[in-house]
């Protein structure tokens, strides 16, 4: 067959097929505008008809297809899915889902629905809402004869994510014999992948969020010819959370549509129905009337459990019941991830996983998917997972946190006895939220009752967490966090009967937990704010009996007083008296406080300031304001403490230190005392003598201008000091210079080199050797080798260590022997410009010797070579 033959089939088969539809379609609006119930009306309390009437369930005709034209002149007492005037297409999907029977919300709307009217619907959790809207949604292109070229025809918005894949999912079945497009818009994706195709799509189910953002960045993203608004769960979409996001889609899109609402607690709100435009919607609430708003087979208890309990009773829940499904909704997304990895690490014998808004989509999806797989596992989720999910066989819902309202609790409890199924929803009190939760779930006619739980059951988890926490740094960060999120939920809670803040032991909680400590909570100072108005308690005794002496009735917290006579003037002058007590009194409790706190600071922990405000006052605003109870009394609130800043050289305070004995004394007498000063304090301690700055003084003031005045008298004295030493320094370099020249002359030696510890000294004895010697070659030659010596020696007298004059000699004897013969002339003409006599008296002060000066230069003369050299010896052994 070629190919000009293989497309005269198509289009002789399209042909036919549209042929076929026009007259279905046709067919159906007739039948549709013959039998459609009157606006107003519930088509539940309308009389059926007649059994032999109705078709049985999944029969039609002998070809095993309905008839297109319904016989029936009316389909509102319509019981399955056959006795509405729907196309064949849809009627085979349902057939081959295995859909059969009406609902109840299912019969009462889907007769408006069809018709084209504006619905709210209101039923159960799980009662088959879902198909309630898309039933008329894809019959409402399909008679409009909607193709791909027409663009978005219908718009289905739901809360979260998994809402809308189960949408989605039910949406394939229902129209997957029609000729329509259909696209899920959800976070988790680019927003560039989906920009091709959104365009192209007929019908789209998808979260506000992700709608508004192709709107505003996608091209060509039309949404002028959209037919339908369909809103599930729309008291959660039309709330605050969404009101921004959803007036902004609801801009965009044409005022002449049908919209639907359909919720388990539908919204009644003259405002929020304005704001979606509806034309005289139709109200279906389809167990209105029942006993209870929740599942017939559900069975419903809560327990009164303490905070510092709510761990090990849930521990020992899970632990009990490891055979069956569990949801355990908790309030915020840090708690759900820190009970999560908790008890993951702990293993309690189930498979445990997480679900919230912050995870990534994709685990999000995995997550969804393995538990409606799981025959036995534990969910913990936040209220991401209450509304609409159709999860099979959930066996257990336990509510760890206490529910926002009734309708949270509905959606809650609605995730298991889904359709005809039982199951079983255990919620968890404080004592604080006891009365006004009870109270609500009476007025909303929930069938609850209280249970007291086995405290057999109840396993202490607290000691493993705290080893767990110990180890695992992560974990307690997610630990302080998750406190944090729960009581900030708390406070921003607008139910003030049922969640109060300051009735919450933090403290418990946070040892319930494995911490040692509660982190901080800043949020709370708010709290303090607010309480400072509120008026606790009475008068004080004293005040009372002021009152009593002046005849004047106690101040209470209310005025009950019945009595309006004007008061007279001596009642006026004992309420002045009064009042006028009550200032001294608050004013001196207040001097008094302060001096107290003033004192024996050396007692007190210090704290370290953090952040704005003091741990403190965070303590203080979260019990409510100090003297609360004395409010009424003073008359005036207290003043908001200061922050504490440093004054620079101002005294705040008398400080006190102990010795050994137990004696107080003053500080800086006790450090005088250590530096070996007098033992009490001493002005002359102010001169600063020693190493450091050690000025005794009371005052900041005068110890640092001592100590200036100290610093500046050193520093002059440095300058001098380092003056003086740079005249040394020059006067022994022109020392230096000199005996060099006195070595180059070559002098003669006595007959032995001596040991020098310096080279002025060695320098100034060879010379006096020199010119006291016979002047034979000996003689004469022992200068020059005196310059030998000194030039292999090259050291200080640091190096000679001690060593005796004969080991020189010694070493000096064959270096002797190379001199110069010439050394005799050059020591004669040294001997005649320097006499021996200055070359000795010189030698002491420029080596610094502290011996005594030798003999005068007319004994020196008259002394041997032999005495001259064993004065010279003696000299240098004393250095």
């Amino acid at each position: 067959m070629g190919v000009s033959e293989k497309r005269k089939v198509f289009l002789k088969h399209r042909n036919n097929r549209t042929k076929r539809e026009d007259d279905e379609i046709k067919a159906l609006e007739k039948t549709i505008a013959e039998g459609a119930p009157a606006s107003g009306t519930n088509p539940l309390l309308l009389s059926g008809s007649s059994e032999e009437s109705k078709p049985s369930s999944g029969s039609g005709t002998k070809s095993g297809k309905t008839d297109p034209n319904p016989a029936s002149v009316s389909y509102s007492t319509a019981r399955t899915f056959d006795d509405l005037p729907l196309s064949q297409y849809t009627k085979d999907a349902l057939h081959s889902s295995g859909f059969v029977t009406l609902t109840a919300i299912q019969r009462a709307a889907l007769p408006h629905a069809l018709a084209g009217r504006d619905v709210l619907g209101a039923a159960k959790t799980g009662s088959g809402k879902t198909l309630s809207f898309l039933i008329p949604v894809v019959e409402k292109l399909y008679r409009s004869k909607w193709s791909q070229t027409d663009g978005l025809g219908a718009l289905i918005l739901t809360p979260t994510r998994e809402l809308a894949m189960q949408i989605f999912e039910e949406l394939k079945k229902v129209g997957k014999n029609h000729e329509l497009s259909a696209g899920l818009l959800i976070g988790g994706k680019t927003v560039k992948a989906e920009t091709n195709t959104v365009g192209k799509m007929n019908i789209l189910v998808c979260t506000p969020g992700r709608l508004l953002q192709h709107m505003d960045e996608t091209p060509g993203f039309d949404c002028t010819n959209t037919q339908m608004l369909v809103l599930d769960e729309a008291d959660r979409i039309l709330d605050m959370g969404f009101a921004a996001t959803l007036d902004a889609i609801i801009a965009n899109l044409p005022k002449e549509r049908t919209t639907m609402l359909f919720s388990a607690t539908q919204t009644k709100s003259v405002k929020d129905l304005a704001r979606l435009s509806l034309a005289d919607p139709e109200y279906l609430a389809v167990h209105s009337d029942a006993a209870a708003p929740t599942p017939l087979k559900l069975d419903q208890a809560f327990a009164v459990v303490g905070q510092h309990e709510k761990l090990d009773v849930l521990w020992g829940f899970i632990k009990a019941h490891l055979r069956v499904k569990t949801i355990v909704f908790l309030s915020t997304c840090k708690q759900v991830r820190f009970v999560h990895e908790a008890f993951k690490k702990l293993r309690p014998g189930i498979p445990v996983r997480a679900l919230h808004g912050g995870m990534k989509q994709f685990k999000r999806l995995a997550v969804f998917y393995e538990f409606q797989e799981e025959a036995a596992s534990v969910l913990f989720a936040t209220d991401v997972a209450a509304r609409g999910l159709d999860i099979q066989k959930v066996d257990w819902v336990v509510q760890f946190d206490c529910p926002e309202d009734v309708a949270c609790y509905i959606h809650r409890v609605g995730r298991t006895a889904r359709y005809m199924s039982s199951g079983r929803s255990l919620m968890l009190l404080l004592p604080s939220e006891k009365e006004g939760m009870v109270k609500l779930m009476t007025e909303a006619k929930v069938p609850v009752k209280q249970i007291k739980m086995n405290p057999n059951k109840a396993l202490p988890v607290a000691p493993a967490l705290q080893a767990l926490l110990s180890k695992n740094v992560d974990l307690k960060e997610y630990a302080q966090r998750a406190l944090v999120a729960y009581v900030r939920s708390v406070f921003l809670q607008p139910n003030k009967d049922v969640f109060d803040v300051t009735k919450i032991p933090i403290a418990e909680a946070a040892e319930s937990m494995g911490l040692l400590t509660a982190p901080k909570l800043r949020f709370l100072k708010k709290v303090g704010k607010k309480t400072k108005t509120i008026e606790v308690g009475g008068p004080t005794d004293a005040v009372r009996a002021l009152h009593k002496a002046a005849d004047v009735p106690a101040a209470s917290g209310s005025d009950d007083s019945e009595d309006d006579t004007p008061p007279t003037k001596d009642q006026k002058k004992a309420q002045k008296a009064a009042k006028s007590a009550k200032k001294e009194q608050s004013a001196k409790e207040s001097a008094k406080q302060q001096a107290e706190d003033e004192g024996d600071d050396f007692l007190t922990i210090k704290k370290r300031h953090t952040g704005s405000e003091s741990e403190e006052e965070e303590e203080e605003m979260v019990a409510g304001p100090p003297g609360a109870a004395d409010l009424e009394g003073a008359g005036k609130l207290p003043k908001k403490k200061k922050k504490p800043k440093i004054k620079v050289g101002k005294t705040t305070g008398s400080r006190v230190v102990f010795d050994e004995d137990g004696e107080a004394m003053d500080p800086f007498e006790r450090l005088a005392k250590t530096l070996g000063e007098n033992d009490t304090m001493n002005e002359d301690n102010a001169d600063g003598e020693g190493d450091g700055v050690y000025a005794v003084n009371k005052t900041a003031a005068d110890r640092f201008k001592v100590a200036a005045d100290i610093m500046r008298k050193r520093d002059r004295e440095d300058k001098e000091r380092l003056k003086q030493l740079r005249k040394e320094m020059k006067a022994d370099m022109k020392a230096r210079q000199r005996q060099q020249d006195v070595d180059d002359a070559g002098e003669a030696d006595m007959g032995a080199v001596l040991g020098r510890p310096s080279d002025d000294d060695e320098g100034s004895e060879g010379s006096d050797g020199g010119s006291g010697g016979s002047g034979d070659e000996d003689s004469g030659s022992d200068g020059e080798d005196r310059g030998v010596g000194d030039m292999e020696s090259g050291s200080s007298e640091e190096e000679s260590d001690g060593s005796s004059s004969e080991d020189e000699v010694e070493e000096a004897t064959p270096k002797r022997r190379k001199v110069a013969s010439g050394g005799a002339e050059k020591l004669a003409a040294a001997s005649a410009r320097k006499p021996v006599s200055q070359l000795a008296e010189a030698a002491p002060a420029r080596g610094d010797m502290t011996d005594p000066r030798p003999a005068k230069a007319s004994k020196i003369d008259q002394m041997s070579v032999e005495d001259q050299e064993a004065l010279a010896l003696q000299m240098l052994s004393r250095r």
